[in-house]
């Protein structure tokens, strides 16, 4: 059996494959595919593409008949443009390696903001202007990389 079949079986499995569903039924529009304007499957954040569970560049690699196969069974979900690009050309088993790997990313890429520490008020009152415009995105940014990270689409 070839690699591509065993990433094939693995990855629609009926669970999977019901899991697609699901996702479909929820985010689907009127054309079949739009996800857009729904939350990213692996952070939450707004999603402004969809995310090929199986890349396309994957994909167009092997024959036309396979190829028919795929596009047809191909599991898709809502994502936002950072997670999307962090996929990128990866294959993984399940969308839940899927959805670890863009975990680990998004950490790794805004470590520094997570890791800010708590400013109280009175902390925050006796910073100056600039010193406090700083201090309050950093921590506007880590917030929403907690989210990001906390987030779960269930």
């Amino acid at each position: 059996m070839s690699n591509i079949d065993n990433v094939y079986r693995r990855l629609y499995e009926s669970r999977y494959r019901t899991k697609y569903d699901e996702l479909k039924r929820k985010y689907e529009g009127l054309d079949g595919q739009s996800f857009t304007d729904t939350p990213c499957y692996y952070c939450g954040d707004q999603a402004t593409t969809i995310d090929h569970t199986i890349p396309l560049i994957f994909i167009h690699q092997i024959t036309n008949e396979q190829r028919k196969i795929m596009e047809d069974k191909l599991v898709r979900v809502p994502a936002c443009r950072e997670c999307n690009g962090f996929l990128g050309s990866k294959v993984f088993a399940t969308l839940e390696e899927r959805k670890f790997y863009v975990k680990t990313r998004i950490y790794k890429k805004h470590k520094k903001d997570i890791e800010l520490p708590d400013w109280t008020t009175e902390e925050l009152k006796q910073l100056g202007d600039n010193m406090f415009a700083i201090v309050v995105q950093g921590l506007t940014k880590r917030n929403r990389a907690l989210q990001r990270l906390l987030y779960d689409a269930g």
